[in-house]
């Protein structure tokens, strides 16, 4: 199976949520104003793409007939959850993982990853809300624009991360709160942990996910 990118992967987060919320999938207009979208062209192109990698099905003609293809059994990884960050990272101890839970492997890019539980408001203009889980893959680097989950002296924080010259400004999506500029030398320590490739949200908790018996 294709892996789906970083979009298509968002995607498939919100289409199984709102299912599971609802009860019945969303509409391609719901989609695309999850994701703040104008036009619905782009979500059906995304749509088109998932279908030809086999994540996606469609059920009959109406508006609401879009399903995501369920992990099929020996498709399945299993992802710790982690409710902060250790300071030993990229290595987890047993002590720091809450539980784990089950995600199609299409959506898992490399060995390593893990879920950690969103806290603050800061990133709610792109819809990633206190509670949330942020699917981290595990870099020391980052590109401008780039959702990533850092340490500044102890303490994680999620943000946009930019990089101008000297400086390092981590730009929340929340108009209500300022980016945070570090300096060259400023703070005692400052590292990029990953970067978040997805963000998944759990309405009866981050229980383990359900395997199929497909072929």
């Amino acid at each position: 199976m294709v892996k789906p990118t970083e979009k298509q992967a968002s995607i498939l987060s919100f289409i199984s949520r709102y299912a599971q919320s609802t009860g019945y999938p969303p509409t391609i207009r719901e989609i695309a104003d999850e994701f703040g979208l104008a036009s619905t062209k782009s979500v059906k192109t995304q749509l088109d793409a998932l279908k030809k990698k086999g994540l996606l099905r469609r059920k009959g003609r109406g508006a609401r007939a879009i399903e995501v293809i369920g992990i099929r059994r020996g498709n399945a990884k299993t992802v710790p959850v982690v409710g902060r960050i250790p300071a030993g990272l990229p290595s987890l101890a047993i002590e720091d993982v809450e539980r784990e839970v089950l995600l199609d492997r299409s959506m898992v890019p490399t060995e390593g990853c893990f879920l950690l539980r969103v806290r603050g408001e800061s990133m709610v203009e792109e819809s990633i809300l206190d509670g949330d889980y942020a699917l981290v893959k595990p870099q020391p680097v980052a590109e401008n624009g780039d959702t990533v989950v850092a340490m500044l002296d102890g303490e994680a924080t999620l943000k946009r991360f930019y990089k101008e010259g000297d400086r390092i400004i981590l730009k929340p999506a929340n108009k209500n709160m300022k980016p945070i500029v570090i300096e060259r030398g400023e703070v005692a320590e400052f590292k990029i942990v990953g970067k978040v490739v997805a963000v998944l949200r759990f309405f009866e908790g981050p229980n383990p996910a359900k395997v199929s018996r497909g072929d």
